[in-house]
């Protein structure tokens, strides 16, 4: 019954948190926003995301495709992406079909891909910031049984660990890996109707097997509902986007207490899909409301001080 009920959420999970099934770029090409006023520090040079069912490294300055990283998909161009804290490989999940699904891994600089898991439909991909792990939700295909919430895979040694879902019959969003990469935050959906979210936190070294070790991390703002997730590198905090009723805000959590410390931003948006650059100074995200169809979608960076917009049309940007 889990499984079918998450299948029931899946568009609400997916336009709401861009971390649930996405078709990328089938809206059309991006559209790249103006040329800002002036430089917003130094942001890196370029990011990844879904465009036109292809991963493509775009140019964080003028919104064009610099070169794509993976050729036309078998399927529909379903894909989720994580970007090693390094820049020098992409890791990205083809779902589009069952019997051709699985996580590859491809150099930023461009190559040939390379299948590391045959995984079906493995959702919310995220790789530790030490390269060493990466953690995806197995949802499997039709008729392969029940799967696992989480998985984690040591992309050093090839062994996999799984954790299993406890008894609060869990419907998961988009997860992120702590600095130290030992722990996992993710969002979970829960409610009859009208569905609320919340935030928890998996210690990934604990003996728990299943998500009944987590720990809530502290609750939105009355009103709130989550939407995205970030861990801040060489910080230890954690970002946590907040759609409400009048406004939409950034707030920043402590760790491991959880502690609110700021609520550095706000927005007159929802926005979701938070990425952090490796220095921790610049942030990635999207807006426009759930269910928006990409093309509709715009990218901003912000660098604590102002935000400023890419352009639309990116399915899963990440830096």
């Amino acid at each position: 019954m889990r499984r079918w009920r998450r299948a029931a959420v899946a568009v609400t999970a997916a336009g709401a948190l861009t971390g649930g099934l996405v078709v990328a770029g089938t809206d059309g090409r991006p559209e790249p926003a103006a040329p800002a006023a002036r430089p917003i520090g130094r942001a890196p040079a370029s990011f990844v995301a879904g465009v036109g069912g292809r991963v493509a490294v775009v140019s964080t300055t003028s919104g064009k495709v610099i070169r794509y990283l993976t050729q036309a998909p078998a399927g529909h161009g379903q894909f989720f992406i994580a970007l090693s804290e390094d820049r020098d490989t992409v890791w990205f999940s083809d779902v589009a079909v069952c019997g051709h699904s699985g996580i590859y891994r491809v150099p930023y600089q461009g190559g040939a891909a390379v299948r590391v898991d045959p995984s079906a439909n493995a959702e919310a991909l995220t790789v530790s910031q030490d390269g060493s792990k990466l953690a995806y939700r197995p949802l499997g295909c039709h008729g392969s049984g029940p799967s696992p919430a989480f998985a984690v895979l040591d992309l050093r040694t090839g062994k996999t660990r799984r954790w299993a879902y406890s008894q609060r019959g869990e419907v998961l969003g988009p997860m992120t890996w702590s600095p130290d990469g030992r722990h996992l935050a993710y969002i979970e959906f829960y409610g009859n109707g009208t569905l609320r979210t919340r935030a928890w936190l998996l210690d990934t070294t604990g003996p728990g097997r299943s998500l009944a070790a987590s720990r809530p991390l502290p609750p939105p703002d009355k009103g709130c509902q989550v939407r995205g997730l970030a861990w801040q590198p060489g910080t230890g905090r954690l970002a946590i986007s907040e759609a409400c009723p009048t406004s939409h805000q950034l707030v920043v959590v402590n760790r491991p207490g959880g502690k609110v410390l700021s609520r550095p931003l706000r927005v007159d948006q929802p926005f979701a899909g938070l990425d952090f650059d490796p220095s921790g100074r610049h942030l990635l995200y999207t807006t426009r409301a759930p269910g928006t169809p990409f093309s509709a979608r715009s990218t901003w960076r912000w660098d604590g001080t102002r935000a400023v917009e890419i352009g639309r049309g990116y399915a899963m940007p990440t830096w």
